[in-house]
């Protein structure tokens, strides 16, 4: 069905539906229901027609900003961490079958005046192998800035027991970043969304 097609289809049941409405006795919020009742089948016959418009994506992945010879090493560092998240990029229902899911990490400068440098934000598996490095420099954030990582649903490699390791590093002591990972997924009419927080295994001073 083309757009041309899918745009008289609409506007000839909007027409139909003006009509109703004028020769109907039924209660406006009958009418209401009916119109909505329409619209989402249209929708869904587009859908199944491969005819839904695409939505345009939204996420755009950090870019780094500091040049890799300015790269401040962990042991050098006045203040730092490596943080430990853990990811699931599915857990397991009905009887072991794999419910995917899709996980975002979010690294929050928590400091209103002083900025933090994220050195590295690394990918592993269950079986602790290194998927891939996410940032290939380092991220400086500002004061209360945020930087997001995401890993698609349609992105196995990770498995039930995957996990990010993110470090990063201060010039002075300042207030401990908030790291943590979102997971959602859904199946038919069912959604399904849970946070897990990140663990220091590494500590500077």
């Amino acid at each position: 069905m083309s757009t041309r097609q899918r745009l008289r289809g609409r506007a000839a049941a909007r027409r139909i539906l003006r009509l109703d409405v004028r020769r109907s006795r039924l209660p406006l919020a009958a009418l209401l229901v009916a119109s909505t009742a329409l619209a989402l089948a249209c929708s869904e016959a587009e859908t199944r027609n491969g005819t839904a418009p695409e939505v345009s994506r939204s996420y755009r992945a950090p870019k780094p900003n500091v040049p890799l010879e300015r790269r401040v090493a962990f042991e050098d560092a006045a203040a730092g961490q490596i943080v430990y998240v853990p990811v699931y990029s599915h857990i397991f229902h009905h009887g072991g079958r794999p419910y995917l899911l899709e996980a975002t990490l979010s690294v929050r400068n928590t400091d209103r005046d002083r900025g933090v440098t994220i050195n590295a934000v690394d990918y592993y598996d269950s079986d602790g192998r290194r998927v891939r490095r996410l940032l290939e420099a380092p991220l400086a954030l500002g004061p209360l800035a945020t930087a997001e990582f995401l890993i698609e649903s349609q992105d196995t490699e990770g498995g039930s027991g995957a996990n990010f390791l993110v470090e990063w590093v201060a010039d002075r002591p300042i207030s401990i970043p908030m790291i943590e990972c979102l997971m959602v997924g859904r199946s038919g009419t069912h959604g399904l969304s849970f946070a897990r927080s990140g663990r220091a295994i590494a500590e500077k001073p």
